[in-house]
């Protein structure tokens, strides 16, 4: 009897060490997931202001199109594309589709225009998977994103390498407020058929820390703090349409990342999406 009780009273204990071992090795992988995460950004951040700043147009268009073709690749994966020569063969016609939206005219209009269309089916989700998981439809998409971006980024930087400095920086610290606002303070979900772990507070970190940043483009840039101040709603918002978009085709096709290729991060699409739609609006705004 008295073993039997003993045995009662030290299943508690165990159970609270177990539970207590679980948790702390959940917290050292988010640990280690966040460092690598900051690493990864780090690195890649420093590698492309450097190449914004000190590289000509040209080869800073060559430049960026590598990220465009291993962008492109994982987007023929999210459009349904099984073939490995399928997905190359869409990042080398995605680079063509590039240079062609750069002598069309109209091309960061379209480009806003589509992003518009896919803040409806984000808001539509999951009525509009029909779309999302239309192979053509998507490749289109890909090919106006990733494109549109590209053509963006080429432009602001032909007229002054500052803006484009400004709008990677900006992406990054949304993402950044984002992440760790909705850590501490997230409690109402954004979006929680397309992306659950978004929430209301995590946008409202990262809107706040746009906002900031975007007045110290109106003092870097000489310009009016209101003008400016609307620039950061407009990059904020562009920027939470792209990630959202991205995550609506990820969850269309069942899978947690664009690929595996940036530790902490997945793929590039994981890494770009925001600014895959905040640079065609930023263009637009600016230029």
């Amino acid at each position: 009897m008295g073993g039997e009780l003993a045995d009662e009273l030290r299943r508690p204990a165990a159970l609270l060490r177990s539970r207590s071992a679980a948790a702390l090795k959940l917290a050292q992988v988010q640990s280690a997931g966040l460092k690598s995460r900051v690493v990864t950004a780090l690195i890649l951040g420093a590698a492309v202001a450097s190449a914004v700043v000190y590289l000509p147009t040209p080869p800073l268009a060559a430049f960026l199109y590598l990220f465009v073709f291993v962008g492109g690749y994982e987007w023929a994966n999210l459009a349904g594309v099984s073939s490995r020569i399928g997905r190359v063969g869409f990042a080398l016609a995605l680079a063509a589709a590039g240079i062609a939206l750069w002598f069309w005219p109209p091309r960061l209009w379209a480009v806003a225009v589509f992003w518009g269309a896919a803040l409806a089916l984000v808001a539509c989700f999951p009525r509009s998977s029909a779309v999302l998981r239309s192979t053509a439809a998507m490749l289109i998409a890909g090919a106006l994103a990733l494109g549109g971006a590209w053509v963006a980024l080429v432009a602001l930087r032909s007229h002054a390498a500052g803006l484009v400095v400004w709008l990677l920086l900006a992406t990054v610290l949304a993402d950044t407020a984002a992440y760790f606002a909705g850590r501490r303070f997230g409690r109402r979900k954004l979006a929680p058929a397309v992306s659950p772990g978004k929430t209301w507070e995590g946008l409202i970190g990262a809107a706040l820390a746009t906002l900031a940043w975007a007045a110290a483009g109106a003092w870097f840039f000489d310009g009016a703090v209101v003008t400016w101040l609307g620039v950061g709603v407009a990059v904020v918002a562009a920027a939470v349409v792209g990630d959202l978009f991205e995550s609506a085709l990820k969850r269309t096709r069942n899978v947690k990342d664009s690929g595996t290729i940036l530790p902490g991060h997945g793929g590039v699409l994981d890494r770009i999406d925001s600014l895959l739609a905040a640079a065609p609006v930023f263009a637009l705004l600016m230029l």
